[in-house]
């Protein structure tokens, strides 16, 4: 009787366990697939004798360089170089939503730097969710077919014709562009209402690809319909 117990047992575990994976094959793929460890190396300059801050630089350069490394694995090298500007802004600056988990292996100072070497655990869904946001993934942008409005925001514009060649290029030779109005401009600072095709992301790598004669633009933040430049 008392085999017959241990054999039921044993089957109602067996049972249980196959049910769980049948039911919750997520798991699975969550232990093996959507997240990855990564080995990298973080280094900061010591200022003075503050190594606390130090560290703490050092630990969110390795998170970063982690980042960049899944990145890497995810598009073409080429792709990244295309949109290291736009990857810069939107992704490897919070690197620290990524990160689920690290540990560091070793860490020191040497010449007047703290260097800490890691083991990160990432998260490649959410990492593929953003490239895919931004229209990267696999090389390709992504342009919907209907119309938005993106809020650009222009800072360190010091001469009139440098806004007026930047608003005729939006207006006559950017892709996807229909409209392009001015609701605010002054001391610097212009505010256009872009009605296009796609989302920021999309206009924001056709401005990076424009080369403009007198000025060029610098990505400073991105969401999912404004973008902020500076102008320089």
């Amino acid at each position: 009787m008392r085999d017959m117990f241990v054999k039921n047992v044993c089957c109602y575990i067996f049972s249980a366990i196959l049910c769980f994976f049948l039911l919750y094959p997520g798991y699975v793929e969550s232990n093996q697939e959507v997240v990855r460890v990564i080995e990298a190396e973080g280094i900061s300059i010591v200022y003075g004798k503050d190594e606390l801050s130090a560290r703490e630089e050092a630990i969110r350069d390795s998170m970063r360089g982690a980042v960049e490394q899944v990145v890497e694995m995810l598009i073409p090298e080429e792709v990244v170089s295309e949109n290291v500007d736009i990857l810069d802004v939107a992704v490897y600056s919070k690197h620290q939503d990524y990160i689920r988990d690290y540990r560091i292996l070793q860490e020191g100072i040497k010449n007047g730097r703290y260097r800490i070497r890691m083991l990160a655990t990432l998260s490649l869904l959410d990492i593929r969710r953003d490239l895919e946001f931004l229209g990267i993934f696999a090389g390709r942008w992504q342009v919907s077919s209907a119309r938005t409005i993106v809020s650009v925001t222009v800072r360190g514009i010091e001469r009139c014709r440098d806004f007026k060649v930047l608003r005729e290029v939006l207006e006559n030779d950017t892709r996807g562009v229909h409209a392009v109005s001015l609701p605010r401009i002054g001391s610097g600072v212009a505010q256009l209402d872009i009605e296009m095709q796609g989302d920021a992301s999309v206009l924001a790598k056709e401005l990076q690809l424009t080369g403009f004669r007198d000025f060029s633009l610098a990505l400073i933040r991105m969401t999912h319909d404004t973008l902020e430049f500076n102008m320089e």
